[in-house]
């Protein structure tokens, strides 16, 4: 057996008369084509015929019956089948075991005949663009099961893939397959989880499907109320990735959506808006701005210590607007100083707050 040609055998008896024989052969058990017929004598028992055929069509499955005549008659024989050898039958399979970054491609190969050699062709696109290592296959005739692990894809994304097989006669493809890696739909960090009041956070993610225009909705639920509200609507640019700037003034949890899918939540904590301005005569002026007014809320002058801690040196009271001035007994020298509110003084949804660090010389 090659690729196109073949020999088909069969037996017929004469019976004691002189007898031809020749083959029928198609694709189908209506055959369609016969050999020349060839005198097998006019013995009285079995006698083996064979006759070669050629222009077959490759890699593909021939039907044929030996045909015996005499003086009393004809006979044919039963339908037999063969197949031609030729390029590889390929059938692409399933993706099984798919995780955020990987999967395993499975399929079948017909070696046909000859020794083959495979790989997988894979990408987001039917263009591919990436390929599995090359291996190889025996020439024995039958499909097998191949399957080969892939790995280093993105979470949440689409990918097309198809089995490739070659051997002497020809390379064959397999159909395309699909699937898609395990992981969120759509993604949500922060740029930072901490930040003083209304200071700008950038939130940011992308959508599975890569594409551009896509609408993410952002919501956001501050320290206080019961439920999220919708803050913001941004389009994705290319690749699926989207951001927006917010700037809470509270303790602020944030969520977005994307068609129909959720992203875990984020919190972004806060910490007042701390000042201090040096005044004459060795005073010191501080404001607190938060989203309420901390009347009588304590406020502390703090001094930098050589081993980089912090001391209160003294204390204030916050006026109406959220104002207050020390008056520290300080003494000769160099001093590092700040204004600080604790977390128990500026109250639910905030951080501790500080200020910036100044340095005085009193003479």
């Amino acid at each position: 057996m090659s690729d196109s040609t073949a020999t088909l055998s069969g037996t017929a008896n004469p019976n004691g008369q002189t007898t031809t024989a020749y083959f029928e052969y198609g694709t189908s058990a209506s055959y369609g084509t016969k050999t020349a017929a060839k005198n097998i004598g006019s013995g009285r028992s079995a006698s083996t015929v064979s006759i070669p055929v050629s222009g077959l069509a490759a890699g593909t499955t021939y039907h044929f019956r030996i045909v015996a005549s005499n003086a009393t008659g004809t006979s044919a024989g039963s339908d037999q089948t063969f197949a031609t050898t030729g390029p590889p039958a390929v059938r692409t399979g399933s993706a099984t075991g798919t995780t955020p970054t990987g999967s395993t491609l499975t399929g079948s190969i017909d070696s046909r005949g000859h020794s083959t050699s495979w790989y997988f062709e894979y990408g987001p696109t039917t263009s591919y663009g990436l390929r599995t290592s090359t291996r190889s296959q025996s020439s024995s005739s039958g499909a097998r099961s191949v399957s080969e692990t892939i790995a280093g894809l993105t979470a949440g994304t689409s990918y097309h893939f198809r089995l490739v097989a070659k051997n002497s006669s020809g390379t064959s493809f397999g159909g395309d397959g699909g699937f898609t890696t395990t992981g969120p739909a759509i993604t949500l960090v922060a740029s930072t989880t901490t930040v003083v009041h209304r200071g700008a956070v950038t939130l940011s993610g992308k959508v599975s499907s890569g594409r551009e225009n896509e609408t993410v909705t952002v919501y956001a639920q501050p320290f206080g109320l019961g439920s999220f509200a919708a803050v913001a609507t941004v389009l994705t640019r290319a690749g699926g990735s989207w951001t927006l700037i917010v700037r809470p003034a509270i303790a602020t949890t944030y969520k977005s959506v994307w068609n129909g899918n959720t992203t875990s939540t984020i919190s972004v904590s806060v910490r007042p808006a701390v000042s201090i301005r040096s005044l004459p005569r060795l005073r010191f002026a501080t404001h607190i701005t938060a989203e309420r007014r901390l009347v009588g809320r304590t406020v502390q002058l703090q001094r930098r210590l050589p081993d980089g801690r912090w001391r209160t040196i003294a204390r204030a009271h916050l006026n109406r607007g959220s104002s207050a001035v020390f008056r520290p007994a300080l003494r000769r020298g160099r001093w590092t100083l700040r204004v600080a509110i604790s977390i128990n003084q500026a109250g639910n949804g905030y951080l501790a707050g500080f200020s910036r660090a100044i340095t005085i010389r009193k003479r």
